[in-house]
């Protein structure tokens, strides 16, 4: 793995369907912001972002000065 100063980090989650309805709204996105921030310590690390959707990792990009990510999975 890179060291840390040439990498970032990308959490990637999934919404219950309850948050997906109501995610449009400031409360329901409120809710999701202090559910996956109380829950970015049990963020699983992705040794093989071939097993990400490829539409998240094309979504969490790329760093300045071309660092790279390390992508983390938080489950519902």
């Amino acid at each position: 793995m890179a060291s840390r100063q040439n990498t970032y980090e990308c959490y990637i989650t999934t919404l219950t369907d309850a948050e997906r309805n109501q995610i449009h709204t400031d409360a329901g996105m409120r809710a999701v912001e202090t559910r996956v921030l109380g829950q970015l310590s049990s963020g699983t690390m992705v040794p093989d972002t071939t097993t990400l959707d490829q539409h998240d990792v094309k979504a969490c990009g790329t760093g300045r000065n071309h660092t790279m990510p390390v992508f983390y999975t938080i489950t519902v």
